[in-house]
């Protein structure tokens, strides 16, 4: 199918950082830049799509914030792709997440292992896909295992089983909800929207070094805990798992609160359990 529009990421904008309209400084600069490479730009949709701060003050400039923009326009023929790269613009060829399903149906529940970013979003789109999913969490619910964490800090005895460890969220949770990666994957916008989905600040979307914060991203886990309950899937705490059996092409996942029988298993523990 014919797209009647294209995106084009627009780099290295530098806005004044005392611009009292921001957005029309960066729709101004990324008209000017389209132009310049032979764009025609009317009628164009311009938005941030990534922001830092350059402060080295280049040739008396000054501090500026150094953008990326996303350009919307209506399809037409663009220049050849070394005009483009000389001007710092990149066509964007967005393909929606593809979930390929499988044929054969599941005897039992999957199981996902871990509460983490990993386990939560493994087990959000499982729930999403009518798959019931069990997600298996050693530690405790946000609230209980926050609760836990500050009497740890204020002398009280470490829970070996829910600390800033383990729990609802994974080790992230208290690392003030950093969301930096230095993989470049088209997944890790999904990432992102996702957050803001559940509750999470629209920034995070352009900031150059996105965090959430730890008691935001509490409440984003939260969020996301009830999301998978509410389309059916199960979130067993204080569970831990201990072994795995093969049975008959199936999987026991072996835990410290009986042995669960599943057709798919997954592993999602994060770094810091080393016993698993």
């Amino acid at each position: 199918m014919k797209h009647e529009t294209v995106e084009l990421l627009i780099s290295d904008l530098r806005i004044g950082i005392d611009e009292k309209d921001e957005s029309a400084a960066l729709k101004a600069a990324a008209r000017k830049r389209l132009q310049k490479a032979g764009i025609h730009t009317a009628p164009l949709t311009c938005r941030l799509y990534k922001r830092s701060i350059d402060a080295r003050r280049r040739g008396g400039e000054g501090i500026v914030f150094v953008c990326q923009a996303m350009a919307e326009l209506p399809a037409l023929n663009l220049p050849s792709a070394q005009r483009l790269k000389d001007e710092k613009i990149t066509p964007v060829d967005r393909e929606p997440m593809v979930i390929t399903r499988g044929k054969t149906p599941l005897r039992h529940a999957p199981v996902v292992v871990g509460m983490g970013p990993a386990g939560l979003f493994a087990a959000l789109l499982l729930a999403e896909q009518g798959c019931s999913p069990i997600l298996l969490e050693r530690g405790d619910p946000v609230a209980e295992r926050a609760a836990r964490v500050e009497a740890f800090l204020r002398g009280g005895d470490l829970d070996p089983e829910s600390n800033v460890q383990f729990g609802a969220g994974g080790a992230g949770t208290f690392s003030d909800g950093k969301l930096v990666t230095r993989i470049h994957d088209p997944l890790c916008r999904y990432v992102l929207e996702r957050f803001r989905e559940f509750g999470a600040p629209e920034e995070i979307l352009w900031r150059a070094k996105p965090h959430i914060g730890t008691d935001l991203l509490r409440e984003v886990v939260s969020n996301m805990a009830d999301k998978i309950t509410a389309l059916g899937g199960t979130i067993r705490y204080r569970c831990r798992l201990d072994d795995i059996r093969c049975e008959a092409g199936e999987v026991v996942a072996v835990t410290n609160c009986g042995d669960i029988r599943t057709s798919a298993l997954i592993l999602a523990p994060g770094h810091s359990a080393r016993d698993t």
